[in-house]
């Protein structure tokens, strides 16, 4: 399901009784668009052309320039992060530095050090709320929330488990990364 308008995600929540677990997850089909968020279940419909365009640029400018220096690893969706039995992300973009770098498996076991979601209406809510709290909870150092619709970025670093705004960049601004060390990206770049 996504919104042919806007082309962003849409995502369903699976109604059911029954809370999920991370064993319930692996059992779903390969690469089926799935997160679990508080054990349940809810289903990602595939972005629209404008959600992966940013994605790329981003992905490009965040993964070469922790490639050139060295600094760790980058990823993007769908890449399972698995937080603990009941929360089971995929964000948009990741970021695993070299020192924690053995939470890569397979899949992402444990809190990467930087996570951005790219929003829309339909996944705003869980990426603001249950997805935020959960980033802070389980040691997520920095987290951006990109909005296609106003332009912007949001940044929030992580205090005692907390994700707590530190501003919101918009297009001729900068923001110089906290968990990636020495990254800086130019917001108008990103949206051009």
């Amino acid at each position: 399901m996504s919104d042919k308008e806007t082309g962003q995600y849409v995502i369903t929540q699976i109604t059911s009784d029954k809370r999920f677990t991370a064993d319930d997850y692996a059992k779903l089909p390969y690469r089926a668009p799935y997160q679990l968020i508080e054990g349940e279940l809810v289903f990602m419909a595939s972005p629209y052309f404008n959600h992966q365009e940013i994605s790329f640029n981003l992905v490009l400018k965040i993964g070469n320039y922790v490639q050139q220096n060295n600094l760790g690893k980058v990823a993007y969706s769908p890449m399972d992060v698995h937080l603990d039995e009941k929360n089971i992300y995929q964000p948009d973009i990741l970021f695993v530095s070299i020192k924690r770098s053995s939470i890569i498996k397979k899949f992402i076991f444990g809190a990467p050090d930087f996570v951005l979601e790219i929003i829309s209406k339909s996944t705003e809510s869980k990426d603001r709320n249950e997805k935020m709290r959960n980033y802070g909870k389980f040691g997520v150092d920095e987290y951006w929330i990109v909005n296609l619709k106003k332009e912007n970025i949001e940044v929030y670093h992580n205090q005692a488990g907390i994700m707590i705004h530190q501003k919101t960049a918009e297009k001729g601004d900068s923001i110089t990364s906290k968990a990636i060390e020495g990254f800086t990206l130019n917001v108008g770049d990103v949206f051009s």
